[in-house]
């Protein structure tokens, strides 16, 4: 399913939320005043009430009043999570709003359920909440096999991008594929899809001769799921310029990921200043 659907999907589900939540507020000022003073607050597992409370704005319109906190709360955090891991987010975004809804319409039909028992027009929970609670226990389900299914996604290298060094944020400064041969250094950012569990990269640094000039290794576990990650390495031109090595010309770069080669790039080093 494409990005743009789920965020439909997303948007029309915060929407029914908040108009299930509006009309379960009405529904309980509607039938308040008719309401006997001792409402049903628990349910047994045979569906028949077992627990009595008397009857208060609270035990009537808790449960819109929680649905629209725990919406904006839960909506709030999910859209925090999406636009910091990006687009590939969006399928973290679709489940996690899923468990809200399907949360908030058990929490709705409850209070249906407690103002139509204490009116003598219901006898059993069962026949109002067994829909919304296996959608609960399903959104649920999805909601914690998820990880589980975007660590088992292959990694995808994207892109990279060359540079004479890196902000504190880790963003490259003076980015291009053509650097004078009085720079320093010269970083390579990759960018990666789906890059979790244990990394090794290798970055093979040929010089413009073809010889094997640096070889640069990093492993690393990560046990935090992220859909992208951008990886980056260094190489030192001043070291072979003190060894009266030629840098400038074409640089050839290998990327390599658990041994096998993810893609080939290119920079040049020229002597214009």
């Amino acid at each position: 399913m494409s990005e743009p659907m789920l965020l439909s999907l997303v948007a029309a589900a915060n929407a029914w939320m908040l108009a299930m939540s509006i009309r379960s507020w009405q529904y309980g000022k509607e039938k308040f005043d008719r309401l006997p003073d001792r409402v049903p607050v628990h349910f047994g597992l045979s569906g028949k009430p077992d627990r009595y409370a008397k009857k208060s704005r609270f035990s009537v319109f808790w449960a819109p009043v929680l649905c629209v906190c725990m919406q904006i709360f839960m909506t709030g955090l999910f859209l925090m999570i999406y636009r910091a891991e990006g687009p590939d987010a969006a399928l973290f975004l679709a489940a996690g709003t899923g468990l809200t809804f399907s949360l908030c319409w058990l929490l709705l039909r409850t209070q249906l359920l407690i103002i139509n028992v204490a009116l003598g027009q219901e006898s059993n929970a069962w026949p109002q909440l067994a829909a919304p609670l296996a959608l609960m226990i399903a959104s649920s389900a999805l909601f914690a096999a998820l990880p589980f299914y975007m660590m088992s996604l292959p990694a995808e290298y994207t892109d990279a991008v060359f540079c004479e060094s890196l902000d504190r944020d880790l963003n490259p400064v003076r980015a291009g594929d053509s650097f004078s041969q009085d720079a320093q250094t010269v970083f390579i950012l990759t960018r990666w899809k789906n890059l979790n569990g244990r990394v090794s990269l290798e970055y093979r640094w040929f010089s413009p001769d073809g010889g094997l000039a640096h070889t640069g290794r990093f492993e690393k576990k990560y046990d935090h799921i992220k859909s992208r990650r951008n990886m980056w390495y260094r190489l030192d031109l001043r070291h072979f310029r003190e060894q009266g090595m030629r840098v400038t010309g074409e640089w050839r770069v290998e990327v390599f990921r658990n041994g096998r080669r993810a893609a080939t790039e290119r920079f040049r080093v020229t002597e214009q200043p």
